[in-house]
Order: structure tokens, then C-alpha cells, then sequence
């Protein structure tokens, strides 16, 4: 369990340790994209897949920090 926490932390250590050469400027915009990849298919699902319904989509998500 430690090793796994430890093999989690260490990439973000790193890049808090890289420097400051990517400051954060709060007056402009931060875009992210993310993409979600499904194992969701017909031959998986047969009674929920979608036939008849459009296909699933995600609304925009904004968020605010402070």
C-alpha cells in the first residue's frame, strides 16, 4: 500500500518541485479537456445499450476557485 502511494505521489512532487517557470495567472481563463473512454457496447449491454435514444453526451462543467 505505501509503494502504491508513494508511485501516486511522486509524479506530482516532481512537477510542484519543477520550479516556477509555469505561474498561474488568475485573470485569464484555464481550459481543460478531458476525455472519457467506456467499455459500454451493444454486445456487452444488450438490454441498456441505446438503440432508439440519441447517444450520451456531457454538458459543459465550469468551475470557480478560489
Amino acid at each position: 500500500m505505501a509503494r502504491l502511494l508513494l508511485v501516486m505521489l511522486l509524479p506530482a512532487l516532481a512537477a510542484a518541485a519543477a520550479g516556477d517557470n509555469d505561474v498561474c495567472n488568475p485573470d485569464k481563463m484555464t481550459v481543460y479537456k478531458m476525455v472519457l473512454h467506456t467499455y459500454w457496447t451493444r454486445e456487452k449491454f444488450p438490454k441498456h445499450y441505446p438503440d432508439w435514444r440519441p447517444p450520451a453526451q456531457w454538458s459543459k462543467v465550469y468551475a470557480w476557485f478560489k
